[in-house]
């Protein structure tokens, strides 16, 4: 799985989260699925409140998702950290009493 994948798990799924605790005056007015969030945004229909919640799904998916890119960074850092810069090689035989 690529890191855009994974990244996209973690944002489709506090949305999907944040979609499922609309409360219940505003369920009528939600998008049946997060791929319909921005089509539901762009409906004439839509009231101010479930804009409004909508919105704020997007936002809190998106600080969910720069918080795990801001921890895959510190991941990346501390395993660039740990290897070292050059690896102990061994030692070369002679390449005449290696026949």
């Amino acid at each position: 799985m690529s890191g855009a994948a994974i990244f996209g798990v973690v944002f489709n799924g506090a949305t999907a989260a944040k979609l499922a605790d609309a409360p219940a005056a505003l369920r009528a007015q939600m998008p049946d699925s997060v791929d319909a969030v921005v089509r539901a945004l762009h409906r004439s229909g839509i009231g101010k409140d479930a804009v409004a919640w909508l919105r704020e799904a997007i936002a809190l998916a998106t600080r969910d998702l720069f918080i795990g890119m801001a921890m895959n960074a510190v991941l990346m850092l501390l395993v660039s950290l740990a290897v070292p810069r050059r690896f102990p090689e061994a030692p070369r035989e002679s390449r005449a009493g290696a026949r």
